[in-house]
């Protein structure tokens, strides 16, 4: 007969949630719509795109970043050799190039390599080639996006896992901005409008 209190233990242990697994979360804020200097600058952007950052928290030591896609309709870049897809800019140019501080760009908390391809291309992977460990609200995302319509930002973290590599995939949505949703609306009366009047006038 068995004892009652190896089995009790032997329960416990299966319906306990296994904890060996990595975790990571994330968080995103708008930072704040783009100033009419950005907008009027030479290659600056249009006046209704928005700057958001991105953080992550992690557990274990991040490998990379997958596939990383912004869904929008624009997205922000300053062309090399100032700008960079894979690295904040460096402050000290803010002062003689002002679009730098909302260029576009992802980075891992190491020294980070890109396979071909630039920001907003398809398949493109952001490698990690240093072990740096858990992460703490890790600044890992910069974009300047157009704001009007909507979109998305999606990929895949890979991280160090305590049995091997582990996949956490990450989606940011973003709604319309109010300011478009109202303009939007404006629209459609107006036409429903000059619809109405042209039809009064044919009879």
């Amino acid at each position: 007969m068995l004892k009652p209190f190896p089995m009790l233990i032997a329960v416990v242990c299966l319906l306990t949630p296994r904890l060996d697994a990595a975790t990571v979360t994330y968080r995103s804020e708008r930072v704040r719509r783009v100033t009419p200097e950005e907008v009027a600058s030479p290659d600056g952007p249009p006046d209704h795109y928005l700057v958001r950052d991105f953080y992550l928290t992690s557990d274990a030591d991040i490998l990379r970043i997958d596939d990383a896609r912004v869904l929008s309709y624009g997205i922000f870049n300053v062309a090399p050799p100032l700008g960079s897809d894979i690295a904040p800019p460096n402050p000290v140019f803010f002062p003689v190039f002002k679009l730098l501080e909302i260029d576009s760009w992802i980075t891992t908390p190491g020294s980070t390599a890109i396979t071909s391809g630039r920001l907003g291309d398809d398949n493109v992977s952001w490698f990690d080639v240093t072990d740096d460990g858990p992460q703490n609200d890790f600044h890992f995302a910069r974009l300047t996006i157009g704001g009007g319509l909507g979109g998305a930002f999606v990929g895949v973290f890979r991280v160090a896992g305590p049995n091997g590599p582990e996949e956490i995939p990450f989606g940011f949505h973003f709604g319309p901005e109010p300011t478009s949703l109202i303009l939007g609306a404006f629209g459609v009366i107006g036409m429903l409008g000059v619809r109405r009047r042209d039809g009064v006038t044919s009879r």
